[in-house]
């Protein structure tokens, strides 16, 4: 049986839900606590096994799932801390609102055109939890999105990067 695993890593609990792809009907959901301050995993192992369980309660095989997808958001904390760098301001603004909403998380600050020096510094000292860099899609201004993905390559970010181009 194909299923998608979701995860939502959130303040107060980590909750699990499994979805059948062919009937698109949930087949069980489970929760416990978020373990942040230690380890996140533990947290999600436990609501794990609780999901198991719920699973074999349907007489279902745990074994025979076959997870062909699994996605996981973050609405800990408020959600994770975005910063989104794009060619146009409004056009930016706009990609990194939606592309939040995907991936729970909120935008803190977007910048727009070529990066300078000290705005790539700030990035990387601002704390963000992922980076969104977008612009250059359908044959438009490739230019920005490369000179602004070298200029991270070099200072070497350690934040994920989210590429939209």
């Amino acid at each position: 049986m194909n299923a998608y695993l979701l995860i939502d890593f959130g303040s107060t609990y980590t909750k699990l839900t499994v979805v059948d792809v062919e009937t698109e009907e949930i087949l069980a959901t489970a929760k416990d606590i978020t373990t942040v301050e230690n380890d996140i995993m533990i947290g999600f192992e436990k609501g794990y096994q609780k999901l198991k369980l719920c699973i074999e309660e349907k007489n279902i095989k745990f074994e025979d799932i076959n997870f062909i997808k699994k996605i996981a958001c973050s609405s800990a904390a408020g959600g994770l801390k975005m910063y989104a760098i794009g060619l146009v301001p409004e056009l930016t603004a706009d990609a990194a609102k939606k592309a939040a909403l995907g991936a729970g998380a909120r935008v803190m600050k977007t910048y727009s055109y070529e990066l300078n020096h000290s705005e790539i510094k700030e990035i990387k000292d601002s704390g963000a939890d992922i980076l969104l860099l977008a612009g250059g899609t359908d044959g438009g201004n490739k230019k920005c999105i490369i000179h602004n993905a070298k200029l991270i390559a070099e200072i070497k970010i350690e934040i994920p990067v989210l590429l939209a181009g």
